[in-house]
């Protein structure tokens, strides 16, 4: 049963993501930096779904003895994951930069505080 919905969510998040790609692909891009990374997240994000409805299925029907086909499909799964990891954190950092919405280290992190904790923002600390 935990198989059969990790199958269909996978496959909804494949249909959903090759929905995407057939409307960001089929648009005129301006081909600068953050169109590439947004090509290459979807990639990415579709290489590292089909991974993983491969490995929920080899995990249902592979015997025992072909341990290996697990291993790496989980292998390829998870550097799919850090990849789309690094990717959308090249893709904020670009946007960030580019729009000038970089603060400065003490600054952002007073308010990720401010918003964390309740006390002190009744306090009114920061």
């Amino acid at each position: 049963m935990i198989l059969n919905v990790q199958f269909v969510l996978n496959t909804y998040a494949l249909i959903v993501l090759i929905v995407l790609s057939i409307v960001f692909f089929s648009k005129k891009r301006m081909h600068n930096m953050e169109d590439n990374l947004y090509a290459n997240i979807l990639l990415i994000s579709i290489a590292t779904i089909i991974i993983g409805i491969l490995l929920g299925l080899a995990v249902s029907y592979c015997e025992p003895t072909q341990d290996y086909v697990i291993f790496l499909l989980n292998k390829l799964y998870l550097v799919g994951y850090f990849i789309v990891s690094y990717l959308f954190f090249m893709y904020t950092f670009h946007i960030s930069k580019h729009y000038g919405n970089m603060m400065p280290l003490k600054q952002r992190s007073l308010v990720c505080l401010n918003r964390l904790s309740p006390t002190l923002q009744a306090n009114k600390v920061c």
